[in-house]
C-alpha cells in the first residue's frame, strides 16, 4: 500500500503546483476588502433650480449619497454622486481577477431627502468612470468633473424603498480601466433624469461600518 500512497502524494502535488505555477512562475491570489474611510471618498450632488447657494454646497461629510430627479415646491432638484476607493494597495503589475462593489439603502429615509422611490418609471441607477480629479471636501454640482460613458455599468438595484443592498456588482472592467489610466472613481446617477425617481445610498461617513459602500477585488501577483 505504501508505494500507491506515495504514487498519490506525488500526483496530488503535481496538479497543486500546476494551479499555482504559468510560464515558471508563482502566482498568489489575494482578496482585498475596502470599506474602511480612510480608503473611500464620496459625495452627493445637488442641484436647485435656480438656487446657485445649493448647486455650490459641497456634501462631502454627509452619511448618505441620494440619487434622484424630484421637484421642490414645483422647482425641479437633481441629485448624483461621486465615489472613489484606493486601488494603492494593489501592486504594480498585479492582474485583477474580479472587483465587486456593494452599496446599501438608507435604513428609513434619507435625513435629508424623505422622498419615495420610482414613482413614475424606473430607477435604474448607472456608473460610470470619472475621468477628472475631484476633492470629497470640495467638490459641487457647478464644479463636478467629467465622466466617461464608456463601459457603464447598470446596478441590480433592489425594488425596496428603503434599507435596500446591492451586492456583487460586477465592476472589474471599471477597475481595471482606472488602473490602466487614473483612478478618479465612480460617477453614480439615475440612468433616467425624469422626475419623478429616486434612490438612497449610505456614505463612507455612516456610523455602521458594515453599511458602508464597499469594493472586494481579488487580483494575483
Amino acid at each position: 500500500m505504501k508505494p500507491i500512497l506515495n504514487f498519490l502524494v506525488i500526483i496530488f502535488s503535481f496538479f497543486a503546483l500546476s494551479a499555482t505555477t504559468k510560464n515558471g512562475c508563482n502566482h498568489k491570489v489575494y482578496t482585498i476588502v475596502l470599506q474602511n474611510k480612510a480608503d473611500v471618498a464620496d459625495a452627493h450632488l445637488n442641484y436647485f433650480e435656480g438656487r446657485s447657494e445649493n448647486n455650490n454646497a459641497n456634501t462631502g461629510s454627509a452619511n448618505e449619497l441620494p440619487v434622484y430627479t424630484w421637484t421642490v415646491n414645483g422647482t425641479p432638484v437633481t441629485g448624483r454622486a461621486l465615489l472613489k476607493f484606493s486601488l494603492s494597495s494593489i501592486p504594480a503589475g498585479s492582474k485583477i481577477i474580479s472587483a465587486k462593489l456593494s452599496l446599501y439603502g438608507y435604513p428609513v429615509k434619507f435625513k435629508s431627502f424623505a422622498i419615495p422611490q420610482g414613482n413614475a418609471g424606473d430607477d435604474v441607477v448607472i456608473l460610470r468612470r470619472v475621468v477628472d480629479d475631484w476633492d470629497e471636501n470640495k467638490v459641487t454640482w457647478n464644479n463636478q468633473p467629467k465622466i466617461s460613458a464608456e463601459d457603464e455599468i447598470a446596478l441590480p438595484v433592489s425594488t425596496s424603498t428603503w434599507n435596500f443592498d446591492i451586492i456583487d456588482a460586477d465592476v472589474t472592467q471599471l477597475i481595471e480601466k482606472m488602473r490602466a489610466t487614473n483612478n478618479y472613481g465612480f460617477s453614480i446617477r439615475l440612468r433616467t433624469e425624469e422626475t419623478y425617481r429616486s434612490i438612497g445610498f449610505l456614505s463612507s461617513e455612516y456610523p455602521d461600518v458594515t453599511k458602508r459602500p464597499k469594493l472586494v477585488i481579488t487580483y494575483k501577483n
